[in-house]
């Protein structure tokens, strides 16, 4: 994956690399490695400033939050989470700002405080009127009804 990457952007492409780096960013953080994704994560959001490719904007957020959390930097993942979320609504992106919800809304439960969590959460699933089928409706409705007051 990463000498991929590493070959089209030596070609001096650079679209979608901010995208094509979250997964890279993805495996290091299920091998464990999150300084390294987390470096990783910094270059995608380089890029992404750099070429103004906005689209993968709160995923990138999204994935800066998921790594601090991980690391028990929780204040500064919910920031991250915060700025994923507002990215996301701001582009109309509703299914990234599902995922930067949920994501949110999981770390509010961890740390206790469920009745935030299931607002925000809560909030952004009645914009959905189908597809609660798909994974992240799925999850997000799990998530909803495991914060419980």
């Amino acid at each position: 994956l990463c000498s991929g990457i590493d070959g089209f952007v030596a070609t001096g492409a650079l679209q979608h690399v901010p995208f094509f780096k979250l997964f890279e960013v993805e495996g290091n953080f299920l091998e464990g490695e999150f300084v390294k994704a987390l470096s990783v994560q910094q270059e995608a959001n380089e890029i992404m400033l750099r070429t103004e490719q906005r689209f993968y904007e709160p995923e990138i957020h999204r994935w800066k939050g998921k790594i601090l959390d991980v690391m028990g930097r929780k204040d500064e993942a919910e920031k991250a989470f915060v700025v994923a979320c507002a990215v996301a609504k701001s582009q109309d992106s509703r299914s990234w700002q599902l995922r930067a919800t949920i994501s949110l809304a999981d770390l509010y439960r961890r740390i206790g405080r469920n009745p935030e969590g299931r607002e925000t959460l809560q909030r952004v699933y009645d914009t959905f009127d189908e597809g609660f089928d798909l994974p992240d409706l799925v999850e997000a409705r799990s998530l909803l009804d495991s914060l419980v007051d």
